[in-house]
Formats: C-alpha cells, sequence, structure tokens
C-alpha cells in the first residue's frame, strides 16, 4: 500500500509507544484497584482542602489603562491649598514609571460624590500596555508606587485606587466596606470606631490599603434666628431666607437666550461682600411696614464644626471605608480581615455594624452560591447520563474524574498566583463536561464489551487501550488552544487567564490521573453492580438483538 508521510509515521511510532506505556500502567493500577481506590479518597479530600485555601475574588482585577486617586487636606481646607496640594501631588506621579498623563478635578470628592474645598479627585493614565512589558510597571504596581509615593505628605491623605472591575459596581476598584451606627448615636463616637478601624486595618498584612474621606469636623457657621423678634418686628421668615440666599449663596432669576442657547441668570453679592461672617450685619430686611431691619439684630452667628453630610446606606448612618487587598491576597481575604477587625473593635451591644457594597456585595453573594452552582452542574450531569444508560452506578464510573480534574485546575490556578474568581469558576464548569466526555469514552465502550460476554479487567483494558487516541487528541488540541489565554498579556489580561490556566490545569489533569484512574474505577463499580444484576441475562438479551 501507500506509504505515509514520515512525519506521520514518526507521530504514529511515538503513540504506540505512549499507549504501551499507558497500558502497562492501567494494568498495574487494576491489579492494586483498593490501594488505588484509598489514594482516590486521599484526592478527593485534597480538592475539598484546595477549594477550601484557594483565594477568592469576584472578577480579577484588570489592568485597564488607568486608575484613580483621592486626596484631602484638613476638612475645610481652602480649594487654593487644595490646589496647591495637587500640582505637588502630580509632579510625583508623572515621574512614576508607567504613567503617562494625570487629569485632576479640584473641589471634587468621588467617595462621597460631594462638593469639598478641601478634597479633589485624580484621573491617572498610563502607559500603552506595549510600552509597560516589565512587571514593575504593571497597574498593581504603578498603584503601589503611587500610594508609597503618596505618603510622604505628612498633611494630606492621599490613596490611589485601581478603577471597578466592572463599571457601575462602585466608584472605585478593592472593597468598598459600609460602617453603619444603627441607633444614629453621637457622630465624634462613630468616627472614632470608623478610625481605629483603619488604623487596625493599615496594619494588618492582608490589606494594602484603608481609607475614609468621611470627617466630622468641617468648620461651619449656624445662624441662630430670634423667631420672637423677627414676628415682633413684623418680618415674614420667607423674606428672611430668600435675603440671606441671594447675598450669601445664589438665587435663581430667570433665562435667556443668546447665539442660539439658553443660559441661566443668577444672582449673588460679589465675593468681597460675602466673604467675612461680619458681612452679615451689612444685610437689610424689609418688613411689613416697609421699614428696613438689620439682619444682625435678628440673627446670631456662631462658629461650630460639623460633618459636610450625613451619608446613610440601608437606612441607618453609614461611613464608606474603601481599600484593596496587599499583594499576594485576594479581595475575599481583604474583606474577610475587615470583617475580622470590625467584630473586635465594635461593642457587642449591637449598636453599631457593618455591611458591604458595590462589588463586595455581589463577592459576598456569590460566594454563598458558588458551591451551590457546581453542585446543580453535576446533578444534572449525573441525571442525564442515568437516563442515557439506565443505570445509577455507571454515570458515577464517569463522574469520577470530576474532582480530580477541579484538583489539578485549582493547583495551576493557585501556582500561577491567581484567585478563584467568577471566570475561573466559568472554567470549572466547562471542565465538568470536557471530563465527563474524555470519561464517556472509555466508560461506554467498556460497557458494550462487558455487555458481550468480555470479563470485566478484559473489557476496561480494550475500551482503554482503544480510546486512548482518541483522547490524546481531544486533549491536546484543547490544552494548545488555551495556552495562548493561559500566557495572555494586556487589555482584559487576568480575564483571560483566569480562565485559560483553570481549564490548562484540569486538562493536564485529565491527561495524567483522569484517563488511568478511569478504567479502574470501572473495575471496581461495574464488579459492585454485577452483585445487583445477573450480567448473563443482560449478555442473553443483546445476543438476542
Amino acid at each position: 500500500g501507500e506509504r505515509k508521510f514520515v512525519l506521520f509515521r514518526l507521530f504514529d511510532r511515538l503513540l504506540d509507544r505512549l499507549t504501551s506505556g499507558y497500558m502497562v500502567i492501567v494494568c498495574f493500577l487494576i491489579k492494586i484497584r483498593y490501594i488505588v481506590l484509598l489514594i482516590f479518597c486521599g484526592l478527593l479530600a485534597a480538592t475539598y482542602w484546595i477549594f477550601t485555601i484557594t483565594p477568592s475574588r469576584f472578577v480579577p482585577e484588570e489592568d485597564k489603562g488607568v486608575c484613580l486617586v483621592m486626596y484631602n487636606l484638613k476638612p475645610g481646607t481652602a480649594i487654593r491649598r487644595t490646589s496647591q496640594l495637587r500640582k505637588k501631588l502630580e509632579k510625583i506621579i508623572l515621574a512614576v514609571p508607567g504613567v503617562e498623563n494625570m487629569i485632576a478635578v479640584d473641589g471634587y470628592n468621588l467617595l462621597s460624590q460631594t462638593m469639598d474645598s478641601s478634597a479633589g479627585t485624580g484621573f491617572i493614565s498610563f502607559k500603552h500596555w506595549n510600552d509597560r512589558t516589565d512587571t514593575a510597571q504593571s497597574g498593581a504596581s504603578i498603584i503601589k508606587n503611587i500610594n508609597m509615593q503618596a505618603a510622604k505628605f505628612s498633611d494630606a491623605r492621599i490613596a490611589a485606587f485601581n478603577v471597578p472591575g466592572i463599571p457601575g459596581l462602585g466608584n472605585v476598584g478593592g472593597f468598598d466596606f459600609r460602617l453603619q451606627d444603627y441607633l444614629a448615636g453621637d457622630i465624634n463616637t462613630f468616627v472614632g470606631y470608623a478610625d481605629k478601624l483603619i488604623v487596625k486595618a493599615d496594619k494588618d498584612p492582608r490589606i494594602a490599603t484603608a481609607y475614609t474621606s468621611y470627617a466630622p469636623n468641617y468648620p461651619m457657621l449656624a445662624i441662630d434666628i430670634d423667631r420672637k423678634k423677627v414676628n415682633s418686628l413684623g418680618v415674614d421668615m420667607a423674606e428672611l431666607f430668600a435675603t440671606m440666599q441671594t447675598y450669601s449663596g445664589s438665587f435663581y432669576v430667570n433665562d435667556f437666550s443668546k447665539y442660539g442657547k439658553v443660559f441661566r441668570v443668577f444672582v449673588q453679592a460679589d465675593k468681597q461682600f460675602r466673604s467675612d461672617p461680619s458681612d452679615i450685619s451689612k444685610l437689610f430686611v424689609r418688613n411689613k411696614n416697609s421699614d428696613m431691619v438689620p439682619l444682625n439684630a435678628l440673627v446670631t452667628v456662631n462658629f461650630m464644626t460639623a460633618p459636610q453630610d450625613l451619608p446613610h446606606y440601608n437606612l441607618y448612618r453609614a461611613i464608606t471605608i474603601n481599600g484593596s487587598a496587599a499583594p499576594g491576597y485576594s479581595s475575599g481575604q481583604a474583606m474577610a480581615a475587615m470583617e475580622e477587625l470590625a467584630e473586635e473593635i465594635l461593642p457587642d451591644d449591637g449598636s453599631f455594624g457593618y455591611d458591604w457594597s458595590g462589588m463586595s456585595y455581589q463577592e459576598k453573594l456569590a460566594g454563598n452560591t458558588k458551591i451551590l452552582v457546581f453542585g446543580f452542574a453535576i446533578i444534572v450531569v449525573y441525571l442525564v447520563l442515568c437516563a442515557q444508560y439506565e443505570s445509577w452506578i455507571l454515570p458515577i464510573m464517569i463522574l469520577v474524574s470530576v474532582p480530580l480534574v477541579m484538583l489539578g485546575a485549582l493547583t495551576l490556578q493557585n501556582i500561577a498566583g491567581l484567585d478563584n474568581n467568577l471566570f475561573a469558576q466559568v472554567g470549572l464548569v466547562l471542565l465538568i463536561g470536557l471530563s465527563c466526555k474524555n470519561a464517556i469514552l472509555i466508560v461506554e465502550v467498556a460497557k458494550e464489551q462487558r455487555e458481550s460476554g468480555v470479563p470485566i479487567i478484559e473489557s476496561a483494558l480494550n475500551a482503554a487501550k482503544l480510546r486512548f487516541r482518541a483522547i490524546m487528541m481531544t486533549i491536546l488540541s484543547f490544552v494548545f488552544g488555551v495556552i495562548p489565554l493561559a500566557v495572555a498579556s494586556g487589555a482584559g489580561a487576568m480575564t483571560m487567564r483566569s480562565i485559560g490556566t483553570i481549564v490548562l490545569g484540569g486538562m493536564v489533569a485529565a491527561t495524567f490521573i483522569s484517563t488511568m484512574l478511569v478504567p479502574v474505577i470501572f473495575v471496581l463499580l461495574e464488579s459492585l453492580r454485577e452483585r445487583f444484576i445477573n450480567i448473563e441475562e443482560v449478555v442473553k438479551k443483546r445476543e438476542l438483538l
């Protein structure tokens, strides 16, 4: 006949040698099958253990080419002083390797989404991923470097954060912790607990940064109105408030059109006439008799400190603490650290508590359901196989490869320094189907041969030898297909690595463990099954068909 191409001949020889070696190993494992069963139970325990130690995260921290920086001075600091801080900070940040540009908005607090003269928000863009091949210029490294440089400013609180992994879930990346005051008690006591929690968090090795922009001591002016005087002098309260608003604040009058656009008109005193509290004494309000009454006869101005806002979360007064996990730790571990510290610091009387928001809330929610998802996926596959083979035991022979594949998947995930995130869990569900497909190739042939009268061990060996080539071709093609995902770089790299690495590890485990154990498990379970059925009747029925 026609001779094969030389490469095909070499490939066939190599595959024949691999098949021979594979059969030798399978024969040996079948001989010591009860020891193999004990080893299998140990591998199941190892799978459970690696599930518990693998760090968890909702979605991976991506290098999106941008990050955010928040800077706060003492409450009430003038916007001019904030701008001076921003200019110094800008010079330092632009000198960080990997940073390309920075745009900042003075007077806007992104975390609380309020206008604050003592705060500011910066948007930092990185150089292109192709120009940041060094790991020292990765997104996480740049953010860490910025936080280290920002620690030099003793008169300001500065923290850099990644952007949210999912747009819309929070204002910044990292965790979103909400400390809650259930009784709405003294605000200074509440803030004191928040400060203690942040100090403890900064010392915890699992947490890189913990930051809050909330402060209870903004300098303010409290205007006390003598309502008895207001009534006795015939002054209308609405007129009094309108006067103070118009001069000290602003008052909307009307609109006018120009250049094809509509502009709004506001009336307000010029800044030199509203820069000092004593300027209120220069204002007058008209009473019902059309007499002009000085405002300083009706109101008293007092200096005080108070919070600029009183945010609430789930109807309770709350302080937001944002932060991020330290290198080598996942967001799940950082969240667990925050919960431990909160339980340690907060009183036991139930007056204070905590909750999660944004992506952290979704992570807590997903963490409680992932075991159910895996369990449901395995149950569905099991029931489908039961219907396919009309047996309760045969599907177990197929599903025994699933935990071993997951063991290999999570092992490689840990070696690569990745975590068990949403995309990794998608990969695990994918591996359930892939591992079952390879096991079916062996079990189905072994079952047919056994029902044809071939002894159990011989049918298992024949099936393993017959299907080895098909299984290896499937696994190798899939492995080479996911390698680009496992070594991805650039935009979205962590997402691709998460799913690529876990699938790669699972398929490698399927190659070296599952293909060898499935024939052994078939021999054990088929021997058990035939204790309850008469295999000779099954063989006779098959011969009649």
